[in-house]
C-alpha cells in the first residue's frame, strides 16, 4: 500500500483490499510488538475503521489500552470486539475474561470464558478451546 494509497482511504473512505489490511495489521502489531503503543494505537484505530469485523484490530486496541493502564477502556474494546468480529471472536471474549479476572471479577470471566468455548465449538476451533481449557484449568 502507497502513502498515496493509504491517505486517500483514510479520506474518501475507499474501501482497503485485503493485501492492504493485511499490511496495516503488520505494521501495527510491529509497532506494539515493540512498545511503541501510541503508533499502534494509531494504527489499529485505522484498521477498526477500515475492517471492523477484523478480531485482530479490536484485540491490538485493547493491547494497547492495557498498556497504557487502561484496563477499563480494554475491558470495553474486548467486549466491542467479541459483538462485532466475524466469525464471532472466542478471543476478544479471552481477552475480555482475562482483564476481568486480573480485576477480580472472577464470575464474569467465567462467564466470557464459557461463551468463548461455546463459540470455539460452533466454529469447530478445537485447538483455541484446548488452549483455554488449559490456561484456565477447566475440563
Amino acid at each position: 500500500m502507497s502513502t498515496e494509497t493509504a491517505s486517500q482511504a483514510l479520506f474518501d473512505g475507499t474501501p482497503l483490499t485485503g493485501t492492504e489490511v493485511e499490511a496495516l495489521y503488520a505494521v501495527a502489531y510491529s509497532f506494539l510488538d515493540m512498545e511503541r503503543l501510541a503508533s499502534a494505537l494509531h494504527a489499529f484505530r485505522v484498521m477498526v475503521r477500515f475492517a471492523p469485523t477484523d478480531e485482530r484490530a479490536w484485540l491490538g486496541l485493547g493491547a494497547c489500552h492495557e498498556g497504557f493502564g487502561q484496563e477499563d477502556i480494554a475491558l470495553e474494546l474486548y467486549g466491542a470486539g467479541s459483538l462485532v468480529s466475524e466469525p464471532p471472536s472466542s478471543r476478544c471474549l479471552i481477552a475480555l475474561a482475562r482483564v476481568l479476572r486480573e480485576g477480580g471479577d472472577h464470575a464474569a470471566a467465567c462467564e466470557h470464558v464459557e461463551r468463548a468455548l461455546t463459540i470455539c465449538d460452533e466454529t469447530h476451533d478445537h485447538a483455541f478451546a484446548r488452549q483455554i481449557n488449559q490456561d484456565w484449568g477447566l475440563r
